[in-house]
């Protein structure tokens, strides 16, 4: 039986504005998705050498459906021309995964999952 702790759906933003860059992160209305969607954020945040804020996001249909931490995780703008060069190059896209890990390793560092 499959029993996560933490989910995490990654997507790529797409926007008219090609001035628009950088990841955005949306957590759904709970404080243990507040805390992880801001570790990741700040990871992100890091890595893109920028400061966004996270969102708070609407009643997405699967998230409300959750028992465990959710975020949605916007990697950064397809539309935007050094976004589109991290989003696509090998060697960034496994920066990217790393700087995730990372902010995964430091929730369950903050916040240790229950053993079942």
């Amino acid at each position: 039986m499959i029993n996560p702790k933490i989910f995490i759906s990654l997507h790529v933003n797409w926007s008219k504005n090609k001035n628009l860059r950088g990841p955005v992160v949306i957590y759904q209305v709970s404080g243990e998705s507040y805390h992880i969607a801001q570790i990741i954020q700040d990871h992100l945040n890091n890595y893109y050498g920028i400061k966004k804020p996270i969102l708070k996001g609407n009643p997405y249909f699967l998230m409300k459906k959750l028992d465990m931490p959710s975020t949605i995780v916007e990697l950064g703008y397809i539309s935007n021309h050094k976004d589109f060069k991290i989003l696509t190059e090998e060697s960034s896209q496994d920066e990217l995964v790393a700087a995730i890990v990372s902010a995964i390793e430091e929730y369950f560092l903050l916040y240790p999952a229950e053993s079942e």
